[in-house]
């Protein structure tokens, strides 16, 4: 089947992860999958590369890097829906429909050779949703094309892909027919990231050194992360304390704000294929965050990559992680967002006398990852999803003749 993946950002950047490691699931199952994309610097030539069979396509444009990875294009928009005018896809995918530079080459495609348009919904992006939060300039130049393309663009698609409840029953109620959605979360890149469990060394106190995980850091995964580097700063588990984390360094304040010098370790972005090492010291991960509307809309694509690398969770369970856990119940260390709660499971990390539960935690969370969460599932759980529609498809139109 040949499918094609339309990106609303930039190649490597802007929502890169789940779409191309949705569209290398997909190729590795058998499919002809081209992904097209936007560069992410100043040309005027069209580049092909080709990634683990995965076919990508990257289109110039004239206007800014800070426009084009938002999926709003001029010269490199026309491009693409050049491109897919002149090749006949079976199935087409938007990562974010509603942006032009993702959902108006699927449209142009479906409307030519009549393949199946899933959409995907990754979060609440109108007014209510992350609409609220954008600057005024925003609001004045895209804002009403925004909150309509969100439903419209939807509505168009034969299936849409939602990343949680919420957002379903939001689809729902918006009058999309419950047949046509689908709950798919991200996914678990299980063939790179690899466990490795490393043995526990005793510190000048008889305790052991705690290395703690973050990935996806910048200042603004502060707010969320509030509770945890409180529940740091006032610990008497400091000195058998470390806290890596993994994107962007935070500022000077708030390193200070939260007594973090010596205790934290800023390793930058982590390219899972090239420096994937560079994970293998975290002894436990962490997935703090805000139990807010737009935290219970998406997914957290983390999640996923933590239950690869086999190492036990610090988590507030929030929207679809509540069903997750109860569902496979994970190696999770479960805590509220409180700093009193996660001084509490300081307590009972270092005073386990059995610290080898840890590691049976981590061995629970790759057994889920492979079994159940793998992008290898993802992709499955697509396929099906176009094959449910093909049939309505075809039933609708013998009916109607």
């Amino acid at each position: 089947m040949n499918i094609l993946v339309s990106h609303f950002g930039i190649f490597e950047k802007g929502g890169w992860g789940r779409t191309f490691l949705q569209a290398r699931a997909l190729a590795k199952s058998g499919h002809n999958v081209v992904l097209i994309t936007s560069s992410s610097k100043f040309d005027i030539l069209i580049k092909t590369t080709t990634i683990d069979n995965v076919k990508i396509v990257i289109f110039p444009d004239l206007l800014p890097k800070s426009i084009t990875i938002r999926g709003f294009g001029t010269v490199g928009l026309i491009l693409k829906l050049i491109y897919v005018a002149k090749h006949k896809f079976d199935l087409l995918i938007s990562d974010a429909g509603h942006r032009p530079s993702s959902g108006w080459p699927c449209l142009i495609n479906k409307k030519i050779y009549r393949g199946i348009y899933l959409s995907e919904w990754w979060d609440f992006f109108g007014a209510g949703g992350y609409y609220d939060e954008k600057n005024l300039f925003f609001k004045l130049i895209y804002g009403k094309y925004e909150k309509n393309a969100e439903i419209s663009n939807k509505k168009r698609a034969d299936g849409v892909i939602v990343l949680s409840e919420l957002m379903k029953q939001r689809a729902i109620g918006c009058g999309i027919e419950e047949d046509r959605i689908r709950i798919i979360h991200g996914g678990a890149l299980t063939d790179i990231l690899i466990p490795h469990y490393k043995k526990q060394l005793l510190n000048n106190n008889n305790l052991p050194t705690i290395t703690f995980g973050y990935i996806g850091m910048g200042d603004n995964e502060i707010e969320d992360l509030f509770p945890f580097l409180d529940a740091i700063s006032k610990s008497p588990y400091r000195s058998n304390i470390l806290f890596n984390t993994y994107g962007r360094k935070i500022s000077n304040n708030f390193i200070e704000q939260f007594n973090l010098k010596g205790i934290i370790q800023e390793k930058g972005w982590i390219n899972y294929f090239k420096n994937r090492e560079l994970l293998d010291d975290v002894d436990i991960f962490v997935m703090v965050k805000k139990d807010t509307l737009k935290a219970c809309s998406g997914w957290p694509n983390k999640f996923g990559d933590y239950l690869a690398l086999g190492k036990p969770i610090l988590v507030t369970p929030y929207g679809d992680l509540i069903n997750f856990i109860n569902q496979y119940l994970p190696g999770i260390i479960q805590v509220n967002f409180t700093t009193e709660s996660i001084e509490q499971a300081f307590d009972g990390i270092f005073q386990s006398s059995d610290q080898l539960n840890l590691i049976e935690k981590g061995k629970r969370n790759r057994e889920i990852a492979e079994k159940y969460v793998s992008w290898d599932a993802n992709a499955k759980q697509i396929i099906e999803l176009y094959n449910s529609l093909k049939n309505q498809i075809k039933t609708n139109s013998i009916t109607q003749q």
